[in-house]
């Protein structure tokens, strides 16, 4: 009976006398709220991005990491002004063949962890894409209009003259996207994203040392897919992933082989994609 008793007294002590009231961020203790004791509660701020049908990104992609450390900060500073996930970031890996008719050549990469002017800017991609996207359940699906601005810095052995020559190729490359998403768009679950897209690359600019010009290259075909997780709103990256661009062409068209010691110029590209979350920017 006692042990009851005791029981009922905690009960009513830590339940009923000890009864708590939260206003305006105060929690107080007592059954007299006048005389109760107050601490302010104050409550971590809710990561709240913006919910909509639009699929859009901007994105800032690197193959240096010192360009890219900057294009993340500056992106994540921007998600948090505009408070929502529109900049995206990714290293660069973008690997070169090339060939003098039948000869393998051997390429000279500039470095992804320098601060030269060729180093900075040795693989950059700068822009976009805007769409729309389905918001039912966990499977959507939707479609996106792209267009980016590449950047790629080289060096190619010439055999005749036995050295290793710089190029500098420009394109613009527009594009069309689907996009499917597993998970729930309106909350603020994890989120996974397909993409896959054709685009189509346009050389307009082209530096090299055998005055060529930027007619003298081939446009064409590339293909893009992409799988990357946007998880929970309190984890430090925004968003995590990879995404695959393969040019399905020669850069060099046929009639300048003979104007050049390079008569085969392919690459693709591989990109590591992760974004700092906006809150992550703002504490830098």
């Amino acid at each position: 009976m006692k042990k009851i008793i005791y029981l009922l007294t905690i009960i009513y002590v830590a339940g009923i006398n000890a009864r708590a009231q939260q206003n305006d961020g105060l929690l107080c203790f007592n059954s007299d709220i006048k005389r109760s004791s107050c601490v302010r509660v104050t409550q971590p701020e809710k990561i709240q991005y913006r919910k909509q049908s639009f699929y859009r990104h901007i994105d800032f992609e690197s193959g240096n990491i010192f360009s890219l450390a900057a294009f993340s900060l500056v992106g994540g500073l921007l998600n948090n002004a505009v408070q929502d996930k529109l900049y995206r970031n990714a290293f660069l890996f973008t690997p070169v063949k090339a060939k003098a008719n039948s000869t393998d050549l051997d390429i000279e990469n500039y470095k992804w962890n320098q601060i030269n002017a060729g180093d900075l800017f040795k693989d950059i991609q700068i822009g976009g894409g805007l769409g729309w996207q389905s918001q039912r359940g966990a499977f959507n699906a939707g479609f996106f209009a792209s267009l980016h601005y590449k950047i790629n810095q080289f060096k190619v052995e010439d055999k005749f003259q036995n050295a290793s020559l710089k190029h500098n190729v420009q394109r613009i490359i527009p594009g069309i996207n689907a996009v499917f998403t597993i998970g729930d768009l309106t909350g603020d679950g994890v989120r996974t994203y397909i993409e896959a897209g054709l685009r189509y690359a346009v050389a307009v600019n082209y530096q090299n040392p055998y005055n060529l010009k930027t007619k003298d290259l081939n446009n064409g075909l590339v293909t893009h897919f992409a799988v990357y997780v946007a998880p929970n709103p309190d984890f430090l990256l925004q968003d995590i992933g990879f995404f695959v661009n393969i040019n399905h062409y020669n850069l060099i068209k046929d009639k300048t082989v003979s104007n050049s010691a390079v008569s085969e110029l392919k690459m693709w590209t591989l990109g590591i994609q992760f974004s700092i979350s906006r809150d992550q920017a703002a504490g830098r």
